[in-house]
């Protein structure tokens, strides 16, 4: 088993020469995680080790380039499937003489979904295998081969599992140690989401009240210009509206593993969402988790949102109405879990980004307060009359 370890020393060994060496998240090419290793060519120094990977967010390699002296291979570096390249691991700055020239050099890219279909991997000749000497390679009806001076020997032919390359391991300094490839145990089958990460906890998002506000949907005034003595008179006020409620995702990775995967939610996980709250008369709203069990609860509805008040007005007063709602917009980058099942049955768990948005509302909540005419938004003016009628509705 191969076992990497960090050490300070070796940081500040390649500070001194300025070299780019970078140290992926080291355990991702230790125990028994999702990979198998080819072998590893070179011997291993901990101190200066790398493990260059993605597979713990589903992202696959798409690409080598490469670099090698006559002594051996001296650098190389890897381009990801979600755009971005690796570190350069050793020093591709260095030809180690030849009039400034690689003795060999060699890159070539893929689209995700390619599979690997022939790698062999070499020692160097001249330091008896005392470095990384050279690969080829064949992928997508193309050959890729760096090595150092090795004669025609092409190396020794590795076990590619499920030919799904995600990485490289080994040691390196100024030169490349040790290297190997590190693919994919089996083919990916089945995603489902199991965990959703959100960065707002419940108390923060209500103490923050988070995309929480209350807004208007509807003002009305009514008014009774009856002379004293003629009665009361009756108003209604009542409407319907329609609202928009919705819970959505969007993934930020379209592929997992080099392959289009039907995420799908596979046991019960929890999103926030607006819930009112109703005591005696009055009406709030807070966050509060909701459970969902599948993709079909991630949906966009039209709800309709219906108030209706009467009251009585004495001649010479008014009503003025109003109905409001409370509206919470919860939108976060947030972080999937995801449980992908390869082929032969072993099942690991991926992390991922992705975005999560909340629309909810609550039902109205109508206030009329009665006042003399007078008292009313421009004296009543544009207030529906409602003297000499038993009931006058307000529709809006």
């Amino acid at each position: 088993m191969f076992f990497i370890k960090t050490a300070a020393k070796a940081t500040a060994f390649l500070s001194i020469l300025g070299l780019v060496s970078a140290r992926g998240d080291t355990h991702l090419c230790e125990g028994n995680g999702p990979f198998k290793l080819t072998k590893m060519y070179g011997p291993s120094e901990d101190s200066l080790a790398f493990c260059d990977t993605k597979w713990d967010k589903g992202i696959v390699v798409t690409g080598i380039q490469m670099w090698a002296t006559l002594g051996h291979v001296k650098a190389f570096q890897l381009t990801f499937s979600d755009g971005t390249k690796g570190d350069i691991h050793g020093d591709n700055a260095d030809t180690e003489g030849n009039n400034g020239e690689w003795y060999g050099q060699g890159q070539v890219s893929w689209n995700e979904g390619d599979l690997i279909s022939d790698v062999h991997l070499a020692g160097n000749y001249w330091g008896n295998g005392d470095r990384f000497g050279g690969m080829t390679m064949q992928v997508a009806g193309q050959k890729f081969e760096c090595k150092s001076d090795i004669g025609s020997f092409a190396g020794e032919p590795q076990n590619l599992a499920s030919g799904l390359l995600i990485g490289a391991y080994g040691s390196a300094g100024a030169d490349i140690n040790s290297f190997g490839l590190v693919f994919l145990a089996g083919s990916a089958g089945e995603a489902q989401i199991v965990d959703m990460k959100f960065p707002d906890t419940l108390e923060d998002m209500n103490e923050q009240q988070k995309g929480i506000e209350m807004v208007t949907l509807k003002r009305g005034t009514f008014k009774n210009t009856g002379p004293e003595g003629s009665g009361n008179q009756t108003y209604r006020f009542n409407s319907q509206q329609s609202q928009q409620k919705s819970r959505t995702i969007t993934t930020t990775y379209q592929h997992m593993f080099g392959i289009s995967i039907a995420q799908k939610i596979g046991v019960k996980v929890s999103v926030p969402e607006l819930v009112e709250i109703t005591a005696e008369t009055t009406t709030t709203a807070s966050y509060q988790y909701t459970t969902i069990t599948s993709t079909a609860d991630m949906k966009q509805d039209a709800d309709q949102t219906r108030f209706e008040q009467r009251g009585t007005l004495a001649p010479g007063f008014g009503a003025e109405c109003t109905a409001k709602s409370i509206t919470g917009h919860y939108s976060t980058d947030y972080t999937n879990v995801i449980k992908i099942t390869i082929a032969g049955g072993q099942e690991f768990t991926i992390e991922q980004p992705a975005h999560f948005d909340s629309v909810g509302f609550t039902q109205a909540v109508v206030e009329c307060k009665v006042l003399p005419i007078a008292e009313l938004p421009n004296n009543g003016v544009g207030a529906t009359n409602v003297a000499s009628r038993r009931a006058i509705d307000f529709k809006a």
